[in-house]
């Protein structure tokens, strides 16, 4: 048996002692009066229970492993591109949190994209300046550099800027 079974294991364990705990500390009927049961961690939503539930274990389970990884290699902590599966469950429970804000968190977030992925992570891998250390003013050359398509920067640009504009042309349509 390999080591992240183990874990796994141990984790599923762990979770399940939980909710054998919390269930036996629940008085159903009191639940039911105060609208628990049907409001369950604060949600009012049933779509919002799966990505809850998926991050919550998703956590667990980057915990496990940056516990492992440490044990290992002896770092604290875990390369990021293990939190990608997690990114569209989060983005689910971010945006429905900051309901009244989810369209100005939206634009933070693709203006962060943009201005990270033009400004710092293109010119750097086109060679054209120290990790970090690039500017907007080598897109273009940086583009050129790395052969990418104008029609496919043009196309990212324009989804990244559209997804906040469609966000903000619904919320209009709803308030209406």
């Amino acid at each position: 048996m390999d080591q992240r079974s183990v874990y796994y294991r141990e984790i599923v364990h762990l979770v399940r002692r939980l909710e054998l705990h919390h269930a036996a500390h629940l008085d159903v009927s009191d639940a039911r009066r105060r609208g628990v049961c049907r409001n369950v961690l604060g949600l009012r939503k049933q779509g919002l229970r799966a990505p809850l539930t998926f991050t919550i274990a998703f956590t667990i389970a980057i915990i496990g492993g940056a516990a492992a990884y440490y044990a290992v290699h002896n770092v604290a902590g875990i390369p990021g591109w293990y939190l990608w599966p997690a990114g569209g469950a989060m983005a689910i429970l971010i945006v429905a949190g900051l309901r009244p804000y989810s369209i100005l968190f939206a634009a933070l977030l693709a203006l962060t994209d943009l201005y990270g992925a033009a400004a710092r992570m293109m010119p750097y891998y086109a060679g054209l300046a120290a990790r970090y250390h690039g500017s907007v003013t080598q897109f273009t050359l940086a583009a050129t550099r790395l052969h990418t398509p104008m029609w496919l920067a043009v196309a990212w640009i324009g989804s990244t800027i559209a997804l906040p504009l469609l966000m903000l042309q619904r919320g209009a349509k709803t308030r209406m």
